[in-house]
Order: structure tokens, then sequence, then C-alpha cells
């Protein structure tokens, strides 16, 4: 049985056919460059709880917990790229969890997440989309 988070990463990783790589959280991730070593784009994802609570009484240990979160998705392209580029990796991931119910996850319409510097370092630029999701276990 998955976590949302898993359940989340995972489809990602199926779904995601854009040649830009992907950096999951926790797991280690290079930003890549070309081979004069400029900035290449990529995609961050995030899973973020929002909150939740006990939906059903009367069955101790077995009641429906709903938890509520956000799926933030995170384009990273270079700084002195078009942010079309951006965009365009945005709409692919919107498309992977829009509107959906897999693995016991139920994801919503994106929502805007804003722009701007991406590192600290002013290599990129940022754009971000956050799809609300909730996720029912017993408990």
């Amino acid at each position: 049985m998955f976590t949302a988070a898993e359940a989340i990463a995972a489809r990602l990783a199926a779904q995601w056919v854009r040649s830009e790589p992907v950096a999951y959280p926790n797991v280690q991730f290079t930003r890549p460059v070309d081979v004069a070593a400029k900035p290449e784009a990529f995609l961050v994802l995030e899973v973020m709880w929002a909150g939740g609570g006990q939906e059903s009484i009367g069955a101790p240990g077995a009641n429906l917990q709903r938890g509520e979160g956000l799926i933030w998705l995170h384009a990273f392209v270079p700084r002195d790229r078009c942010t079309a580029a951006a965009g365009a990796m945005l709409d692919a991931g919107i498309v992977i969890f829009r509107s959906l119910d897999f693995s016991g996850v139920r994801t919503e319409g994106a929502q805007p997440g804003g722009n701007g510097p991406g590192t600290e370092d002013g290599a990129y630029w940022r754009e971000s989309v956050s799809i609300p999701f909730t996720f029912d276990e017993q408990g």
C-alpha cells in the first residue's frame, strides 16, 4: 500500500514523458547542465500536507482518516530561456494530476503558485503550480 506521497511520486515517474529530469522529495538530485556546462531545465516535485481529520466515528482503529495536501510542481528554466519552457513543463505535469483519483489520492484542478528567481545564484527562473489533494486511510 502506498502513502499519498509515494503514490504521487510513482504516478509522476510513470507518466512524465518530457526530456527534463525530475527532482523527487528526499532523493539525491544534481541540476542538469549541457555539454558546455550551461544550466538545463528541470522539474521539482513537492508533496505538502495541509491538515486533515477523522471522517467517521464508532469503529476504533478502523475509522476513516482523511488527509489533505498540495502537490507542488516547480519548473526551473535557465534564466536566459523563454518562460514558455517552464509553462510547457507545468502543463505536462498538470495533465498527470489534474482532477483524478489514483491509488487512493483524489486531486482537484491546478492553481497558480507564483514565479520568481529559481536559485540563489540567479541561474534559473522558477514557475510553480499547486494541485490540492485528499488521501483516505483507515485508522
